[in-house]
């Protein structure tokens, strides 16, 4: 499939883009060019990276790029192919487009993933697959890579990941690590279709990441959960109920999308107060169509019918999206805000913006 995907793009006469001007290109760039893929434009959301030069191209901003009559084939090249793929939906002129990882799996390896029914019933198999899995990516990808050596000087014992489906965080091989998913990993590669050729872990508890109710009180030294955070409708609440199932001192390591370099780009930052107030008052079907409103008119740039349409749909399915939105400055306060208010009781060991695309931080419980 992705073969015939390259094909297409190789043999199309539509100019072809590369969507991601980060350390994934600059691993990936000469691999392109062996595929015999010729690049006609690079370009990124972030404004900052805009008008410098790489690789001989000068980096354009994608809204100005694909408001041009013509037509596109894109190459996502960043870790966040999820969000620029939503992004690129909304633009009629892209015909096909391609994420970096499977340009990876085309180039480096063959994806072998052992019977699901023999990762079920041998927990030493089961281990053993996902510490490949996620070691697989510690050595190329940016994005793992800056986890993995941020994190790395804290994380110690046993600890949970929730949601790492196709990138774990690395850590040390003295530490264990248990996976939580809201589904099973047959459901999620059949969810995602595009991922039934990607690594992804095996998910060993299937329970609700904001909740964690089938795991008992302070049974592990840390939790990691990436780009989760924004998907919470109670961002506070979900902090406390995984610091429910951390024993004391236990570390809590986040990572979340700035909106800046995301399709969130054009949203109003979340504020405290907004943060705050749902966390007393707790959340609700109001709450919940406010958030898809502003998703789906800021975003998904929706009005009239199709905004209606899109609501109800939203509304009657509860689909999944960005509840709230951030930047490296806002994420940080509101973390200190909450810290002073009692809301949350840790204290913020180390913060960092990393990469120009997220926020990663380390909470310890008290």
């Amino acid at each position: 499939m992705t073969q015939n995907i390259i094909n297409t793009i190789k043999t199309s006469k539509d100019d072809i883009v590369l969507f991601g001007a980060s350390g994934v290109l600059t691993q990936l760039f000469d691999k392109i060019s062996k595929l015999g893929i010729k690049v006609s434009h690079i370009c990124d959301n972030d404004q900052n990276k805009q008008g410098q030069e790489m690789f001989g191209f000068v980096i354009q901003n994608p809204e100005k790029l694909f408001s041009e009559e013509k037509k596109y084939n894109v190459i996502i090249t960043s870790s966040f192919f999820i969000e620029i793929e939503q992004q690129l939906k909304e633009y009629s002129n892209v015909i096909t487009y391609l994420d970096y990882k499977k340009l990876y799996d085309l180039v480096n390896t063959t994806v072998y993933t052992p019977k699901l029914s023999l990762l079920e019933h041998y927990e030493e198999l089961r281990d053993d697959y996902n510490c490949f899995v996620r070691n697989l990516q510690k050595d190329t990808n940016p994005i793992v890579i800056s986890r993995y050596n941020f994190s790395q000087p804290y994380l110690q014992g046993k600890g949970l990941e929730i949601g790492a489906f196709h990138l774990p965080t690395p850590v040390d091989e003295n530490l264990q690590v248990d996976y939580v998913d809201q589904v099973t990993m047959a459901e999620i590669k059949e969810r995602f279709p595009e991922f039934t050729n990607t690594y992804c872990v095996y998910p060993t508890i299937i329970d609700d990441g904001e909740v964690l109710s089938k795991i008992p009180d302070e049974k592990y030294e840390f939790v990691i959960a990436n780009h989760m955070l924004e998907h919470c409708q109670n961002f506070f609440a979900t902090i406390n109920n995984h610091l429910r199932v951390l024993k004391k001192n236990g570390l809590l390591f986040y990572s979340l999308p700035d909106k800046r370099v995301t399709f969130d780009k054009p949203r109003e930052l979340t504020t405290y107060e907004h943060l705050k107030h749902e966390f007393l008052f707790g959340t609700d079907r109001e709450t919940q169509y406010e958030h898809y409103y502003d998703f789906l008119t800021n975003v998904s740039q929706l009005r009239g019918d199709e905004l209606n349409a899109a609501l109800e749909k939203y509304m009657r399915l509860s689909l999944d999206t960005h509840f709230h939105v951030w930047d490296s400055v806002t994420l940080l306060e509101h973390l200190k805000s909450a810290i002073e208010d009692k809301l949350i009781d840790v204290e913020i060991v180390v913060y960092k913006q990393v990469l120009d695309i997220e926020a990663m931080v380390i909470l310890r419980k008290r």
